[in-house]
């Protein structure tokens, strides 16, 4: 690539501090879908396909970059474009979501919208067709870019009772006549197949009693051999993708240290090769290569913000280049053409969902494409400050404390938000419903408590067990942190979550009594005992690392009812609002149901509230809008303080 000095850019002002606290900003104009979302240029760099937002209303459309046409599709019973991918230049892969729920097709089109067609039809077809006693849930494996007319589809089989066979085929489906031919049968216990540079099936992820054996053979001829096992307590290796050369895997794994590394590991000798790049004290997430070579290009990973560690000097001073004119702490390559001359890159902050920029990658000349929250002030949001503290054992956790713009960061109302998963994790950088509670004058504390994702195994394995113990502690330690330092007052802590967060919330009321002001379960899990059995008969690998989280067999019948909230009610002394959606295929509406009725028996202060037609995690604007407004109301007759600074009583 060639450098020049200057980068032809046009740099955005810089965020000022309010002297005061900002406006209460509607919650429409916080949660607002950003304007362009989901970018992905075509291999010749000539369109983007790309969300568009205007106001609430999603939109799929294709640009030309030359001339600024834009071509936009609707579908039937307005449908909308859930995921995206070119199939080639002139041709998209797509899948359709109504009320936010992947409807299972998969679809595709030209980029000017004429030849539409459905390859693999959706459930509701199928079940209209075939009865539920056999439908194919599809997922998009390959775009087989060396092929112009096919694709690779992995196809798992849901049964009558909603169950998943978890032993998918792979199909070669022809995209201009929708015919498939079958190039991969179910093999047993493999959930997974992954394809090699040349789009060949290559590595399968096979689900034994206790480990995860990774299958593979050097061609499609050959038999399929073990080429290394993975005990679900570690090492791991998790393979992120082939190189050109056919027989090197990278993958990530944390071979002899804690956190996973980028390994070069050699599929014909099964040996480690090459360390890549090792993170310090987290993960390695991902690894970007060239699109035009397949070579590998930078680690990319999270510490306190997103990071990426360039391997090629030429890249690293592209990203050097680009970071230094752009505003913004972070600068991200988001989409590239084939040839790796043109990309999509995004600048952001924690105050700011930033801006897109079109940028010859040769010349690094660029111009700002478009800014995706022009009706935000960045100003007016609150900082999201990387946080670490010791829990009562010792151990490091890692988070986050949102702060409210323009007021002391001093003894203020707290909001504790776990996140759901509970393997996963909180990231850095701009998040509408922290902004959203920072407006309304309150703190933000997220805590990547044990067992969450990131952190290298043996953090994520120390939450084995502790699924209402040593997790739960963690986030009571994070509140004595914040009051500690200042930050929090402890008579005025709420806490709020989803999925897990919402299990986190109930026990936390149920488990810490005196801790809370109040508590908002959104969709939570109230009863293991329920969670455990929903996961008896499909996705084996979840359920296993949600069983391991609860604790052994030989005590499950007891730790079910030690942990689960739905069996506390009568230990709650604080005001309690639960949200569910009645289609939740996640966290069934049982959990809600159960728990209410628990209170109820309990003469407990309860709100309860139940939205038909959305699921795990409200999509409609009516329903988001309605649930953030509850939330404010609820958090300030509990928690907050009106404008005139008076506390609620307790």
């Amino acid at each position: 690539m060639r450098h020049f000095a200057c980068l032809l850019i046009l740099l955005a002002s810089a965020v000022s501090s309010l002297a005061a606290p900002p406006p209460r900003i509607p919650v429409e104009t916080l949660l607002r879908p950003l304007d362009f979302s989901e970018p992905r240029l075509s291999p010749d760099g000539r369109h983007v396909a790309v969300i568009v937002h205007e106001g609430w209303e999603r939109q799929f459309v294709v640009m030309n970059l030359a001339t600024r046409a834009v071509q936009r599709f609707k579908y039937e019973s307005d449908r909308q474009v859930g995921w995206f991918e070119w199939k080639d230049s002139d041709r998209l892969i797509f899948g359709l979501t109504e009320d936010g729920q992947d409807l299972g097709g998969i679809f595709t089109q030209k980029r000017d919208g004429t030849e539409l067609r459905n390859l693999v039809s959706t459930l509701e077809a199928q079940v209209r067709q075939e009865g539920r006693m056999r439908v194919r849930l599809p997922r998009l494996l390959s775009r087989l870019e060396r092929e112009p007319d096919h694709i690779l589809v992995s196809v798992t089989t849901l049964g009558s009772d909603e169950t998943k066979n978890e032993e998918p085929e792979v199909y070669r489906i022809n995209v201009k006549t929708g015919r498939g031919t079958k190039i991969q049968s179910r093999t047993t216990g493999v959930y997974e197949w992954m394809v090699d540079y040349q789009d060949q099936i290559r590595l399968g992820a096979r689900l034994d009693k206790d480990r995860i054996t990774w299958i593979h053979r050097p061609n499609p001829k050959a038999a399929w051999e073990p080429l290394f096992e993975e005990p679900l307590d570690g090492p791991t290796f998790r393979p992120l993708r082939f190189d050109p050369d056919g027989k090197t895997l990278y993958v990530a794994s944390n071979r002899g240290r804690s956190t996973d590394a980028v390994w070069a590991f050699d599929t014909t000798t099964r040996q480690f090769g090459k360390e890549l790049f090792a993170p310090k004290t987290v993960d390695a997430d991902d690894l970007m290569v060239s699109r035009k070579t397949g070579a590998p290009v930078a680690v990319l990973y999270h510490d306190d913000i997103p990071r990426a560690q360039y391997l090629d000097p030429d890249w690293a001073s592209t990203h050097t280049a680009l970071s230094q004119a752009l505003p913004g702490p972070v600068v991200q390559i988001v989409t590239r053409s084939a040839d790796d001359r043109l990309a999509v890159v995004r600048s952001f902050s924690d105050r700011d969902p930033g801006a897109l920029y079109i940028v010859d990658l040769n010349s690094l000349k660029a111009g700002q494409w478009v800014k995706l929250a022009s009706w935000l002030k960045p100003e007016q949001m609150a900082e999201m400050r990387p946080i670490q503290y010791k829990a009562r054992d010792g151990r490091v956790i890692h988070g986050y404390l949102s702060l409210p713009a323009g007021v002391p960061a001093k003894n203020l109302p707290l909001v504790v938000n776990p996140h759901g998963g509970p393997q996963a994790r909180d990231y850095w950088g701009f998040n509408p419903e922290v902004q959203f509670l920072c407006n309304r004058g309150y703190a933000v504390l997220q805590v990547n408590f044990r067992g969450s994702t990131g952190y290298g195994h043996e953090f994520e394995a120390a939450g084995f067990g502790e699924w209402g113990r040593a997790m739960q502690d963690d986030l009571t330690d994070g509140v004595a942190w914040c009051v500690a330092e200042g930050y929090a007052d402890p008579k005025r802590v709420a806490i709020y979550g989803a999925s897990y967060g919402g299990y986190a919330t109930m026990a936390g009321l149920c488990f810490t009594p005196d801790l809370y002001r109040c508590g908002v379960n959104y969709v939570g899990v109230t009863d293991l005992g329920l969670l455990i059995e929903k996961y008896r008969t499909g996705e084996a690998l979840i359920r296993r690392m949600v069983e391991r989280l609860v604790g052994p067999k030989s005590n499950r019948e007891a730790t079910i009812r030690e942990r689960s909230p739905v069996y506390h009610a009568s230990k709650i002394k604080v005001p309690v609002l639960m949200y569910y959606g009645i289609d939740d295929p996640r966290v069934p509406i049982e959990h809600g149901d159960r728990m209410a009725a628990a209170l109820k028996s309990a003469g407990k202060k309860y709100q309860y509230m139940t939205k038909a037609r959305e699921g795990h995690g409200f999509v409609g604007k009516k329903s988001q809008v309605e649930f953030y407004n509850a939330l404010e109301t609820f958090l300030e007759a509990n928690l907050g303080q009106d404008r005139s600074g008076a506390v609620p009583a307790p």
